[in-house]
């Protein structure tokens, strides 16, 4: 038998036909990712490695018999909204609330990524460039121009929004950016607010441990403000509500407070003045804390031309700055210039030579005209687009599906899922480059005609499913690898292979795949992750213990055919930065939750087999979930295994599949 693979990956399928007894003469594949191919090169040296599959009409190949497969666009660096504050969109995970087009938080359900993409830049008021794809859909407002004799002068006249492809983009087009919801149920504390704002112009904490004193640390919260600010400042101390000191040291003054909670609370506004952010809490909070918060930083760090009736403020920090832009649309209702300046690296203060950052500025002002070039209408912010082009270079791009409203915001701008089969957007369902690669998988299947083929996806709408099913002629089987695995993972399967059946349970659980021996014990942290430092540790465990939470089976993937799987069992959550996908701690009595790519950030599922401390799944242990052979995927670092693991298939499920083929195709 002859198989063409596309979007190969590490060859799971030509695992799962040698597990099938599947007789292979030649075996294609269409990889791009050069650490898949390695992997699938060591495995089987004679795979016919193609390229990539945009170049499939000159591979000239004949008689395929089988053909297989499995089916986004910002640079990486692109910053996402999300509730918890902003995100790179490669650090976006399945699960993220993100703020859409209609003001909504909406939940991130896809993320998808292409390599070497060809980008361009859209540049505007309010934004320093968005690198995106040509087809990426951005929300905007035509403008056009009509003499007003009576006023001798030209008026300007918007349309209602529509969504508009990056390409098309021009200078009378209008982005836009949407106000953050207003969560009237948040507490409101103006002072305090007020001076976390203080805070993070001009404060810092300590956080260390004392000498010679076992288990007792220091913690301390730190303003700092010069003579003329001192009793202004000190007014606001004495309302804070905590016990504090000052401290005059040469022109400043310093207040401390000495206090556990609010350090911690503070420390995710980050250390640094160019790592700094505005603190996650705000962007689902009320505009009365959020105005106390913006009056506390300019206070600090921000000033006001009287002249032109303007409000500046310079940070070595670009997270900082786009934060602070947010916040200013959603609490004054007005646009907000973003300027990057770029500066020598030294430059010269009390003849000394000191080392200097390039900083992001941010300005606007209250007073509104009808000749501004932005303007604020309808919770929305609608900015002039200025340039838009090319790069000359191909790129990395990522993409989200977010549920209901199809939208989100990059670098605070507005902007459409890229995603090939939504309907919603200017009638590009067959146009983004996404779509293009199934309907490449579709120009093949027609143009080679195989006797056989199998399409694999993940779970999605309705609408999307008709259309594969429409294409290819047959409708989909939905198998959960939980039956053949110790992993909840639920796909499509298109095929044209009669009579399949669904696998019998094998009933599979974690308990049964974990390596044995010591593996990552002594690299295991207590569930709770405030890791053990002394002491005693059966007082520690004890208290670990009691916060363990839901230590009954949780449901996490519920079978809409009834599947016999066993549950995901989640004991805990681990203190770990990041939202409740990465930090649910499963019991080895249950199954995994479905694997992806995994990368950095503690993203592997994780496990505890005592309901005491929590490790993460080994690389072993995800080859055993997606049915692989133990060191399969060795030779390339853990990151890359991970990755390569998840964007893989479940070998037993293909194999399943592969064993209704007719018995002529397979070995004696």
């Amino acid at each position: 038998m002859n198989i063409l693979s596309l979007f190969d990956g590490i060859s799971c399928g030509r695992v799962a036909l040698e597990r099938a007894n599947i007789k292979v003469d030649k075996y294609y594949a269409s990889e791009i990712d050069k650490y898949a191919i390695q992997i699938s090169n060591k495995n089987f040296p004679d795979i016919i490695q193609l390229g990539d599959i945009n170049n499939w009409k000159s591979w000239n190949l004949s008689n395929i018999d089988l053909l297989i497969g499995g089916s986004p666009c910002f640079v990486k660096d692109t910053l996402i909204l999300t509730k918890l504050g902003y995100k790179k969109i490669q650090d976006i995970l399945i699960g993220d609330e993100v703020l859409s087009h209609s003001g909504r938080w909406k939940r991130v359900l896809n993320v998808g990524y292409r390599d070497n993409v060809s980008t361009r830049i859209i540049c505007g008021f309010g934004n320093n460039g968005i690198e995106t794809t040509n087809e990426h859909p951005f929300y905007i407002r035509e403008m056009t121009k009509t003499w007003n004799n009576l006023k001798r002068c030209n008026q300007r006249n918007f349309n209602n929004p529509i969504w508009k492809s990056a390409i098309e983009l021009n200078r009378n087009d209008y982005c836009s950016s949407v106000v953050l919801p207003n969560n009237q149920k948040k507490e409101i504390d103006k002072i305090f607010w007020y001076m976390i704002g203080r805070y993070t112009g001009d404060g810092w904490f300590r956080k260390s441990k004392r000498k010679q004193r076992k288990n007792s640390y220091v913690y301390q919260f730190i303003i700092c403000c010069g003579e003329n600010e001192f009793e202004e400042l000190k007014e606001k101390f004495d309302n804070f509500g905590y016990k504090y000191n000052f401290s005059k040291e040469r022109t400043v003054y310093k207040f401390r407070i000495c206090n556990m909670k609010l350090v911690s609370f503070v420390e995710k506004i980050g250390v640094g003045a160019s790592n700094k952010i505005v603190h996650p809490d705000l962007f689902d909070n009320n505009n009365e804390n959020r105005k106390s918060y913006l009056e506390g930083i300019w206070d600090s760090d921000g000033w006001h031309k009287e002249k032109d009736d303007v409000y500046k403020l310079t940070t070595t920090s670009n997270l900082l700055a786009v934060g602070l832009q947010e916040l200013i649309y959603t609490v004054y209702k007005t646009p907000v210039r973003f300027s990057y300046i770029k500066r020598p690296k030294t430059c010269i203060i009390e003849k000394r030579i000191v080392n200097q950052k390039d900083t992001y500025e941010i300005s606007y002002k209250l007073d509104k005209r009808k000749q501004d070039k932005a303007f604020y209408e309808n919770n929305y912010i609608w900015m002039p687009i200025k340039q838009n082009y090319i790069t000359n270079e191909n790129k990395i791009v990522y993409n989200l599906e977010v549920e209901e409203d199809n939208s989100y915001l990059v670098n605070n701008i507005i902007v459409h899922n890229c995603q090939g089969f939504s309907n919603a957007g200017k009638g590009l369902n067959f146009e983004d480059s996404r779509s293009k690669l199934f309907f490449t998988f579709i120009d093949i299947l027609k143009y080679y005609k195989p006797k056989y083929f199998l399409l694999e996806n993940v779970k999605m709408k309705k609408e999307w499913q008709k259309i594969i099913s429409e294409l290819v002629e047959v409708e989909p089987i939905e198998i959960n690898s939980a039956l053949v695995s110790a992993q909840s993972r639920k796909r499509l399967y298109w095929t044209n292979i009669q009579n399949i059946m669904q696998p019998k349970d094998m009933d599979i659980l974690l308990k049964d795949i974990i390596e044995s021996g010591t593996v990552d014990r002594d690299k295991s942290y207590c569930i709770d992750a405030n890791y053990y430092k002394g002491g005693s540790l059966k007082n520690y465990l004890e208290k670990s213990r009691r916060q363990i939470v839901n230590l009954s089976p949780k449901n996490l993937y519920q079978s809409e055919k009834c599947l016999m799987v066993k549950d995901c069992v989640q004991i805990g959550e681990a203190d770990i930065n990041g939202f409740d996908i990465i930090k649910r701690v499963y019991s080895i009595k249950g199954k995994s939750p479905s694997l992806t790519t995994m990368q950095g950030g503690y993203r592997e599922p994780k496990i505890s087999e005592d309901n005491i401390t929590w490790r993460k799944l080994t690389p072993i242990e995800c080859e055993r979930l997606q049915t692989l052979p133990d060191n399969y995927t060795a030779g390339i670092s853990n990151t890359q295994r991970y990755k390569c693991l998840g964007n893989g298939w479940t070998v037993d499920v293909i194999a399943h599949i592969f064993s209704f083929l007719p018995n002529e195709w397979k070995s004696i």
